[in-house]
C-alpha cells in the first residue's frame, strides 16, 4: 500500500516505541510471588500503552489552560457564544464522520457575534485527505453563512483560514489572530516522529 510520507512509519514507530517500554519496565516490576507477577505485567502493559499514546494524542490538561488563554482575548460576546459540538452535531451541522476521526477538539461560534473556531482533529489510520476534506466543507459552510451576514470581519478571517498539518492533527483556525493561536496551540500538538 502507497501511503503518503507523512503516514509512513507512524504505526511501526508506536509498535517499536510500545514494546520497547514494556520491555524496560518490566525487570523491576517483579516481587517473587507469581500471582503478583501476573498482576504487575498487566498493569505494566496498559501502562506502556498510556505512555506510548501520550506521544501521539493531545493532553487535554495541557490543552484547557492554552484554549481559555486564547479565548481570553476575544470580546466578551463572542467569548461567550463559544460551545463545544455534541457528536449529533458534529454529523449533522458539520457534516463530520466520526468513523474518520481518531482524536478531536473542536470548539465554535455561534456565528452571531462573529468567529472564533478551533479545529483540532487527528484522522483515523488512512483517513488524512477525507478529514482535511471534511474540514474544507466546513470552511466553505462558514463562508457562506457569512456572505449573508458578514459580523466583526468574519468572512474575511474564513477566507484566509488554511488548513495545518502538525504532527498527525490537522489543525483549523477561523479566528483573527490565526498566527498566533497557532503558535499558543503548536506546543501541546504531538508531533509523533
Amino acid at each position: 500500500m502507497n501511503l503518503p510520507c507523512f503516514l509512513r512509519g507512524k504505526n511501526l514507530l508506536c509498535t517499536i516505541l510500545t514494546a520497547a517500554i514494556g520491555v524496560l519496565l518490566l525487570p523491576g516490576c517483579s516481587s517473587g510471588n507469581p500471582n503478583d507477577s501476573v498482576t504487575v505485567s498487566a498493569s505494566t502493559s496498559s501502562r506502556s500503552e498510556n505512555i506510548a499514546n501520550d506521544f501521539f494524542y493531545i493532553d487535554p490538561d495541557q490543552l484547557e489552560p492554552v484554549l481559555e488563554e486564547i479565548y481570553e482575548a476575544c470580546p466578551e460576546l463572542l467569548r461567550e457564544s463559544i460551545e463545544i459540538p455534541t457528536q449529533a452535531q458534529m454529523q449533522e451541522q458539520l457534516k463530520l464522520d466520526m468513523d474518520t476521526l481518531d482524536d478531536y477538539y473542536i470548539r465554535r461560534a455561534s456565528g452571531s457575534y462573529g468567529v472564533a473556531d478551533i479545529y483540532l482533529i487527528k484522522p483515523g489510520v488512512d483517513k488524512t485527505v477525507a478529514v482535511y476534506d471534511e474540514l474544507e466543507q466546513i470552511r466553505q459552510q462558514r463562508r457562506q453563512e457569512f456572505e449573508e451576514y458578514d459580523v466583526y470581519n468574519a468572512l474575511a478571517i474564513v477566507n484566509e483560514a488554511e488548513i495545518h498539518e502538525i504532527g498527525s492533527y490537522l489543525v483549523m483556525i477561523l479566528m483573527e489572530n490565526e498566527d498566533t493561536v497557532l503558535e499558543q496551540l503548536r506546543p501541546i500538538i504531538p508531533i509523533g516522529e
